[in-house]
């Protein structure tokens, strides 16, 4: 055999051989991604039921508590500041389970940061549920639904012994499962990924994250039903062309104040975190109690707003 017959054909620069390792590989990350969005779907699914069961039993102690006329009060008052600061106590033990968990993610996806621990899915589940749930938070199901999905999809990298760039590619798709978890918009969760995350289109993580985002909301649904998140809005009619310039006002107005809000939330941690006096726990247990003395006067004004 000549020395030409020993080399192998190319397509496009690359060997035959170096198509088929992609293939290959690339159906493998597709299999682990599937496994890791059922596991999602399930964690992702059951924090979502409880935490509707939380937020139900919440409302009915604060209606408990309107009728214990002179103390009813104090009852929502430490409950909330008891979850605050067990939830506190949860984020020193895994400090990656405070905040929303996902800055962490989209530093992982640029490199900045180390794929999560698998120990932030029990803290951010149970964090969760004190946070969202029992203390009345005005906090969101995503955050903690994303971020655990996150850290599942790079466990399951590790455990596969994929190179870092794989475990980091599985974090990224998984964040997105774990939004269509939360919010049982599986289409969302696609554009969330490349909008939000990566802020570049790549096909290849497209479509893993398609498999992972189908694999993961068909898991959940199975836990949590198909039910739209807003259920009493009933059939909303197509508005006349001639409203256009109110929803541009309408935009710009709600533009304009989530700025505002978002800048408030900044000054509020910096504040907060200017009072090194105090430790975590104890101002987590003031926010909760003040959050419910609000619960108290008015349970629509606390909570995730999601029920």
């Amino acid at each position: 055999m000549s020395d030409a017959e020993k080399v192998p054909p190319h397509i496009d620069g690359h060997s035959v051989d170096d198509h088929m390792l992609v293939g290959r590989t690339l159906w493998a990350i597709l299999i682990i991604a599937a496994v890791a969005g059922a596991v999602a779907g399930l964690v992702g699914g059951a924090f979502r039921w409880a935490l509707e069961r939380t937020d139900r039993w919440r409302t009915d102690m604060v209606e408990w508590a309107h009728t214990q006329h002179l103390w009813g009060w104090l009852v929502p008052v430490v409950v909330s500041a008891a979850a605050a600061a067990a939830a506190a106590a949860i984020a020193r033990w895994q400090p990656l389970s405070a905040g929303s968990g996902i800055q962490h993610v989209e530093a992982v996806d640029r490199d900045e940061a180390d794929p999560p621990p698998l120990s932030v899915v029990p803290a951010r589940f149970v964090g969760g549920l004190l946070s969202v749930g029992a203390s009345g938070m005005v906090l969101g199901r995503e955050g903690p639904t994303v971020h655990m999905a996150a850290t599942i999809g790079a466990a399951a990298g590790r455990l596969a012994r994929l190179p870092r760039d794989e475990i980091r590619l599985l974090q990224t798709v998984l964040s997105g499962t774990g939004l269509a978890v939360a919010f049982n918009a599986p289409i969302g969760a696609v554009f969330f990924i490349f909008e939000e995350v990566t802020k570049k289109f790549r096909l290849r993580e497209a479509i893993v994250t398609m498999v992972a985002v189908a694999i993961g909301v068909g898991v959940s649904r199975l836990l949590i039903g198909d039910e739209p998140d807003f259920l009493h809005l009933g059939p909303v009619e197509s508005p006349p062309l001639t409203t256009v310039p109110i929803f541009v006002v309408f935009g710009l107005v709600v533009g304009l104040l989530g700025v505002v809000y978002n800048r408030l939330i900044l000054l509020t941690l910096d504040l907060f975190d200017a009072i090194d006096k105090l430790p975590a726990v104890l101002k987590a247990a003031i926010i909760g109690a003040v959050i419910g003395g609000v619960l108290f006067g008015d349970p629509r004004m606390a909570g995730g707003g999601d029920v």
